[in-house]
């Protein structure tokens, strides 16, 4: 894997050449009926389903959540974001599998901090792995005060987003246009927590007029 670090508006890095294991085949996930979907629909998500149960997910997905928790993986996010405690987040607390349908979107926020389960454990990175063919829905990184879009990045299969969190990682997912679902691997990354973190849920930005 290369990773090339990016340091505005916040420390992240681009993530390509990703293994084969990371590229699972978006075809293989079920229909909208199946039963372990777990659906949004708000304002501030639209469209989209998750699943983070291992177990129900099919082989390739499976096998590819499995080795963004290896070893492996940690000791080159430990190596490049210098966060040596690191480890992945138990419980897979939203992460997994997330796809989101044609026409949805993922308003401004940033995410928890203080992980809800675990509440020892802060949240330090978060690591998108892009799964479609489409260059639709685009991952979008804002400012710090979350009023103007600074970098944004292609969903496209191969390759991947790390980013850091922290009070001001304002990240968004542009409108899903076309006919084809924005198909991603979420997994993210805890430390044992830092004085002052307290955030145990997502914090959306209002709509602007």
């Amino acid at each position: 894997m290369n990773c090339s670090e990016r340091r505005l508006p916040f420390r992240h890095w681009l993530v390509t050449q990703l293994p084969g294991v990371l590229c699972p085949n978006p075809a293989d996930l079920p229909g909208e009926a199946w039963p372990h979907w777990v659906r949004y629909s708000s304002a501030w998500e639209s469209g989209k389903r998750t699943c983070n149960d291992e177990a129900a997910l099919p082989a390739g997905f499976r096998h590819a959540l499995a080795y963004l928790t290896s070893k492996t993986i940690v000791d080159v996010l430990r190596h490049h974001s210098g966060i040596e405690d690191l480890i992945p987040a138990p419980y897979q607390h939203g992460g997994g599998v997330h796809l989101m349908e044609p026409g949805g979107h993922l308003g401004c926020h940033v995410d928890f901090a203080r992980h809800p389960s675990a509440p020892f454990l802060e949240r330090r990175l978060s690591l998108i792995v892009f799964c479609s063919t489409s260059n639709s829905g685009r991952l979008e990184f804002w400012n710090d005060d979350a009023r103007q879009v600074v970098a944004d990045y292609c969903p496209l299969s191969g390759s991947a987003i790390l980013f850091e969190n922290s009070d001001l990682s304002y990240h968004s997912v542009q409108k899903v246009a076309g006919t084809a679902p924005r198909v991603t691997l979420a997994a993210y990354y805890c430390a044992p927590i830092r004085p002052g973190v307290v955030r145990k849920r997502a914090l959306w930005v209002p709509v602007r007029s």
